[in-house]
């Protein structure tokens, strides 16, 4: 018995002495246990990871749906490079790198299933925060041999502001934070042991995961670099610009080598990226480039520790109170005057707009690159752990002079109740910090250093738990519960999609939801999209018909019941929780009970994917057409950039159908007018608009230069209504707003049978509003009757279609221009019977062939654009990394 006893003893010795060498375990331990504290108001207020407003409408449903493409990969389905799931029918390569494509972790997807989406989608979030303090754990083991510093760095980098606020919604924006430490850690082995393989993995690994935050993370890189190697070499002064240009020569071949392994993804986003709608945005400058505002210095400031306090453009700080003592120890030590030097460094970066304009890619202001901070915060606490427990009396003086004015501005300025608590929080760790300094209680050094790390712990579970808390900052509540995430993308009005059995291509408009991209997780082809690279014909095509549900240069909601734009796009079936918002011509086929009651309606006058044109119009001419012509004309004529050989240019009808109304604008007491300038003073004031319309048509509201006065980035709501439909809402934003990018609205007010009289304007939010013009207009559905009985005469046939190609038949009587509601890409290869033939861009968006008389045989094929030539770099430069570590493993072989 007393052998094993002896036995047991020793296992637990052993498991003793091996829990304290594995850091990585003590850190994981830590880990486990912090992120419980931290996310515990979500597991009490039932809520998942999933935002309520990217993350259900980007994130979540964008992994649902690369989890299935990558089961489809592996059960030998192929690889489609475009689908049209996708907005409406986009490059997958393109539009899910921003996202998933390309990130390891997002790989993991291909284990979700509709009853784990969720929580897997969660699971990827707290995997991420554990990975980037992974990284943090070894990067920071090049600087220190205290376990207990580098366990409290790893967590203070990994607890951050930054991954707080940013890793829940949207949760790949923690994969920097992952890849950072690992380009320094390549970067410290080039310049102190000559190892390129780590630095090129991590270049690697950063281009094929992400190409926004690669271009921050390598001008962070390239900072990086050039501090450390002067550093390195101070004492080499007669070549040490020789020495550097030298180095970082190669130092950019290695970077070049990494970039190349992932340019078979890199090198088609870029290209999708120079073609991006997103670039159409137009936002004015809100403050000056050189500075911002009082305000945001003082919660700059504030924020350094308090949770949940920010003073915008994407700055959240929130590091562990304790990392005060290691900014007295800075201060206080001589040694510390580089450190000194660097943080006056990013301090100003953060202060100055300029920088962050300069790391969005010179877009607009924001300050994105902030994990880098963190980072810097986290190296600071691990330098200066030791001597945070050695009495100092200038550590002591900076120490209470920093408390002090801390607490000047928690008082003397607004601030929330956190700032408060934090406040108490920095007093008792700096009585703490300065009682172990002090050691008059005779401890030792070990247990003092477990004091200090257990400080951190405390002040970071405090931080998180409190950001979450509905008690106290309740970011929580922005968040979804599993039940709302699955009813807003597989039940609710999507269900009514399994009541279709129909095997042609057809596009289904849905409307009255408030989520984007469900077809993702609802598996049918759409009219909305909703993502970050969207093509810019794409963009330019709802912005010239000034499209009311085109949010941004990137996002598109449906197609406001337009019954033109949706035959244009074979747009065959509605789904609305509104039976008034159908578009003309639409027979409800069915209607089911839920939350909420939906129907599903069946256009009348589909047509199929491929239909013909016998005349055209330039781009030059359709320019010069107001907005509800450019839509009616597609009708009749296709539009080209060149006038084509052997057609005839139309002449545009009269009208088109299209009437302009006579109007009597009445505005209530709760509104004062001057001039072309609105002053709402209470929500719910109304504009009301009387006119008399003719039956049987669509009646269009629009507005003219209609913005908000206010100088601010800010937006508004607008509530459109005609007697007896849908009403419709109009969000304006203001010329400073990140996102904005139009000031004409043209709103659908519905399709009825009756003449209408009355459309109501309600304002939401109060505010001093300009404009140019409150027009009416008629749209006559009769003319579109005819228009589109003969659009949809002779139109493809015996189409099928598979993975990047598309194939169909046409029979002519005549030479004919066939339009396909593709939008156009230079990725697509056409066929007619067998040949190459051209493809032009149509309607400004679409894809068109001209096609001879007689049968013809169309065949579309698809491939990424130069997805080819990046493959091609891919290969050379992984074989050159290859040699490279073959040349390094036999020079470590070779004998001294």
């Amino acid at each position: 018995m007393v052998y094993m006893n002896g036995v047991k003893g020793t296992k637990r010795t052993n498991l003793t002495k091996f829990y304290k060498k594995c850091i990585c375990l003590r850190y994981s331990v830590l880990f486990i246990i912090l992120s419980f504290i931290t996310f515990l108001p979500f597991i009490i207020e039932g809520k998942s990871f999933v935002w309520q407003i990217d993350g259900i409408s980007q994130h979540y449903p964008i992994l649902c749906y690369y989890g299935k493409l990558l089961r489809g990969l592996i059960s030998g389905k192929g690889f489609p490079m475009v689908d049209f799931k996708l907005g409406l029918g986009f490059d997958t390569i393109m539009t899910l790198h921003y996202y998933a494509l390309g990130d390891p972790v997002s790989l993991l997807a291909v284990f979700m299933t509709p009853q784990s989406s969720v929580l897997i989608y969660g699971l990827l979030v707290i995997l991420r925060l554990y990975l980037a303090g992974l990284a943090f754990l070894l990067y920071a083991k090049l600087w220190s041999k205290n376990d207990f510093a580098i366990i409290s760095g790893a967590l203070i980098y990994t607890f951050c502001g930054y991954s707080l606020y940013a890793g829940v919604r949207h949760p790949f924006f923690l994969n920097p934070m992952i890849y950072l430490p690992l380009l320094f850690i390549g970067i410290e082995k080039l310049l102190t042991k000559k190892k390129q393989a780590t630095f090129i993995l991590a270049v690697f690994l950063s281009a094929i995961s992400n190409f926004y935050f690669f271009y921050m993370l390598s001008i962070i890189a390239i900072i990086y670099f050039i501090i450390r190697y002067f550093n390195l070499n101070k004492k080499s002064k007669p070549k040490l610009i020789k020495g550097f240009l030298t180095t970082g020569f190669y130092t950019a071949g290695y970077y070049l080598i990494g970039l190349g392994m992932a340019a078979i993804v890199f090198l088609p986003v870029v290209y999708g990226f120079l073609q991006n709608g997103r670039a159409e945005s137009s936002p004015k400058m809100l403050i000056s480039i050189f500075h911002y505002t009082k305000g945001y210095y003082i919660r700059l400031l504030q924020g350094l520790f308090a949770t949940g306090v920010s003073p915008g453009y994407w700055v959240n700080l929130t590091y562990s109170t304790v990392l005060a003592a290691s900014l007295a120890v800075v201060m206080a030590y001589k040694k510390y005057r580089k450190i000194r030097t660097l943080l006056i460094f990013v301090f100003l970066a953060l202060s100055i707009p300029a920088f962050g304009f300069m790391m969005n890619g010179f877009a607009y202001i924001t300050n994105r690159w902030v994990f880098a901070v963190s980072l810097v915060a986290a190296l600071v606490f691990v330098l200066t752990f030791e001597e945070l427990l050695i009495r100092n009396k200038r550590v002591t003086f900076f120490l209470i002079i920093g408390t002090a004015g801390y607490g000047l501005l928690a008082f003397a300025f607004s601030s929330g109740s956190t700032v408060k608590y934090e406040f108490f929080i920095l007093l008792f760790v700096s009585a703490v910090i300065l009682l172990l300094q002090s050691n008059r209680l005779n401890i030792r050094n070990a247990t003092r250093e477990l004091i200090l790390a257990s400080l951190v712990v405390f002040t970071l579970a405090f931080h998180g738990h409190a950001y979450y808390s509905p008690k106290f900052h309740g970011y929580v509540n922005e968040f979804l519960t599993k039940d709302e995430v699955l009813i807003n993308t597989t039940e609710g009005m999507t269900k009514l999609i399994n009541n279709i059995e129909d095997e042609n291509f057809y596009r289904v408009e849905t409307y009255g939801d408030k989520v984007r991209n469900e077809a993702l997780c609802a598996n049918f082809n759409d009219v909305s999209a909703y993502f970050s690279i969207m093509d810019k014909n794409v963009t330019n095509y709802y912005k010239q018909l000034e499209l009311l549900d085109q949010r941004n240069t990137y996002r598109f909601d449906n197609h406001d019941n337009r019954t033109v734009l949706n035959a244009l796009s074979n747009v065959k079936y509605f789904i609305t929780n509104q039976k008034s918002a159908a578009p003309y011509a639409y027979k409800l086929i069915t209607e089911e009970e839920g939350e909420d009651k939906y129907y599903l309606f069946e256009n009348l006058f589909w047509i199929p994917f491929g239909y013909t044109y016998d005349y055209y119009i330039t781009e030059e001419e359709y320019a010069d057409l107001n907005t509800l012509e450019k839509q009616n004309i597609m009708l009749s004529a296709v539009v080209l950039e060149n006038p084509p050989e052997g057609f005839q240019k139309i002449v545009p009808d009269s009208g088109m159908g299209i009437k302009k109304l006579k109007t009597e604008i009445t505005f209530d007491e709760n509104i004062e007018t001057d001039n072309n300038k609105i002053k709402v003073k209470e929500p719910g004031a109304a504009i009301i608009i009387d006119f008399e319309s003719e039956p049987k048509s669509e009646v269009y509201l629009r507005l003219k230069d209609f913005n908000i006065s206010r100088r601010a980035a800010t937006m508004t709501n607008l509530k459109v209504k005609a007697d007896g439909d849908a009403a419709k809402i109009v969000n304006v934003r203001s010329p400073y707003h990140n996102t904005y990018f139009r000031d004409d609205y043209l709103i659908n007010t519905g399709y009825s049978k009756q003449s209408k009289s009355r459309i109501t304007i309600t304002f939401l939010q109060k505010g001093t509003f300009s404009f140019n013009g409150i027009d009416i207009y008629n749209v006559d559905m009769n003319y579109y009757k005819e228009r589109i009985k003969e659009l949809g005469k002779v139109t493809l046939s015996n189409m099928k279609m598979g993975n990047n190609i598309i194939e169909g038949n046409v029979n002519l009587d005549r030479e004919k221009i066939m339009v396909f509601s593709i939008p156009y890409s230079r990725g697509w290869r056409a066929y007619v019977n067998g040949k190459r033939a051209d493809i032009l861009r149509a309607n400004t968006m679409h894809m068109a062939l001209i096609l001879g008389e007689g049968e013809n045989h169309i065949s579309l094929k698809y491939r990424t654009p130069f997805l080819l030539e990046g493959a091609i770099i891919s290969f050379a430069s992984t074989v050159i990394f290859a040699f490279i570590l073959f040349v390094n493993r036999r020079r470590v072989k070779l004998p001294a």
